[in-house]
């Protein structure tokens, strides 16, 4: 009696895991047939087709139950709204190509030991929640470690892999912290921003500084180049973001939501 009892608990703690966990799976959804508020934690995108001798293919974005819950923060969300203004909440509307690069050798979706091995950085950084608001809630990760990354003649000193659920790249940020000179022209710089930092969820430190954000497209990504500089001009940290189009898709999609 004893055993059955034990047995019985078992098989019910084993199916109330596999609830907590359910994901929905999906190839390339039809016009009008997705409701991102009918989803829990779910894959959506469909699989690649691999090339001879390429990492197996990824099943696709993976996030986690109420990731598409309504954010909060006015200032913040007006901000994510105009950087991503004129984007289509798409939505992930192409299965992700496993030759799909973000930066350098990162491919969309790769699993983060394929991209620390890409990098040549070990496993010990920490996994930190991005919990900035428009941004998936409770289903992007990010790490940081120290090296040099040179990029449009600007040497970063600092890269963040964002990951999902699954432990995939989904974003790459370089960052600067000790900017020696400035990105971007003074007169494009604007005290009306105030969110700057888009993975970190980091606000100016002073309302009389300046933020600029400029975001550019490069083949299936989208660069959000990010500047502070502070009331002498002088700039205090420069950021470049590589957005993959599904997920600037979807980031688009939450922020709509939000403004509703």
């Amino acid at each position: 009696m004893r055993n059955s009892f034990i047995i019985v608990v078992f098989a019910l703690s084993f199916i109330l895991a596999e609830l907590a966990v359910a994901q929905v799976n999906f190839g390339r959804p039809t016009a009008g047939s997705y409701d991102p508020a009918k989803f829990g934690r779910q894959t959506y995108g469909g699989a690649a087709t691999a090339r001879p001798g390429s990492p197996a293919p990824s099943t696709g974005l993976t996030l986690n139950t109420g990731w598409n819950r309504k954010p909060a923060g006015k200032l913040k969300i007006s901000n994510m709204a105009q950087i991503f203004a004129g984007l289509e909440a798409s939505y992930d509307p192409k299965p992700p190509d496993v030759d799909q690069i973000i930066y350098g050798d990162i491919n969309y979706l790769m699993p983060i030991g394929e991209a620390l091995k890409a990098i040549k950085q070990p496993a010990s950084a920490s996994r930190q929640t991005v919990s900035t608001p428009g941004l998936p809630f409770n289903s992007f990760f990010y790490r940081m470690w120290k090296g040099t990354y040179s990029n449009g003649g600007i040497n970063f000193e600092r890269i963040v892999l964002v990951t999902d659920a699954k432990d995939q790249v989904v974003m790459v940020m370089l960052m600067q912290p000790s900017p020696k000179s400035r990105m971007f022209s003074t007169i494009h710089h604007k005290t009306g921003w105030n969110l700057f930092n888009l993975v970190h969820d980091r606000a100016k430190a002073q309302r009389s500084w300046r933020i600029h954000h400029e975001r550019e497209q490069e083949g299936s990504n989208y660069i959000i180049s990010s500047e502070l500089i502070d009331n002498r001009l002088i700039p205090r940290e420069q950021l470049r973001l590589y957005i993959p189009e599904q997920v600037a898709g979807t980031i688009a999609g939450l922020v709509q939501k939000a403004g509703r």
